[in-house]
């Protein structure tokens, strides 16, 4: 890669993995959606059956079902989801920082290249043209250079700020690509 300005070897831990997780599944894919629309359309049907309670048997039975069902699935859903962040954490031993992959970030236009030690020294480059998007959150930055591959920028690692990440990706990505 050409004139390199960063280079960056990740270190992750439970708390940055947590963190990114949250934010990809109800941030970035907004996956709260679904389980608010169902936890929501069941609770206008409970309600529903409660004011029918004088006119109908049992609506008070059902609307009370339709109500547990409400609340009780979304909160297995999300209980089945901080319990797999916790699963993988251990799994990955993140409870100390793990060193994950080496983030180069350049000026040429082949301006990403990632190293990682897992795959013997697998490689991936991305053009700066090509990445799909970059977050900036308070301590991390997630550059996406497709909808399924993120690397994690965290503050203060490879002695770059954040500040200075983010003013080089508004140098090099679109400004439509860019979330603050």
């Amino acid at each position: 890669m050409d004139q390199t300005i960063y280079t960056i070897p990740v270190m992750v831990d439970k708390k940055i993995y947590r963190d990114f997780a949250l934010f990809n599944c109800f941030k970035r894919q907004k996956s709260y959606r679904s389980p608010a629309i169902f936890t929501g359309s069941f609770l206008i049907f409970a309600a529903i059956c409660f004011l029918m309670r004088n006119r109908t048997e049992q609506a008070v039975l059902l609307g009370s079902v339709l109500a547990s069902i409400a609340i009780i699935l979304p909160a297995v859903y999300f209980g089945t989801f901080f319990h797999s962040i916790q699963v993988q954490s251990k799994k990955l031993k993140l409870q100390t920082p793990q060193y994950a992959y080496t983030v180069q970030l350049g000026t040429a236009e082949e301006g990403i290249e990632v190293t990682s030690k897992k795959e013997k020294q697998a490689k991936v480059t991305c053009k700066w043209s090509e990445a799909l998007e970059a977050w900036r959150n308070k301590d991390c930055i997630y550059l996406f250079i497709s909808s399924r591959q993120a690397f994690l920028l965290p503050d203060g690692q490879g002695g770059v700020s954040t500040e200075e990440l983010w003013k080089l990706l508004s140098e090099r990505m679109e400004p439509s690509k860019l979330h603050g």
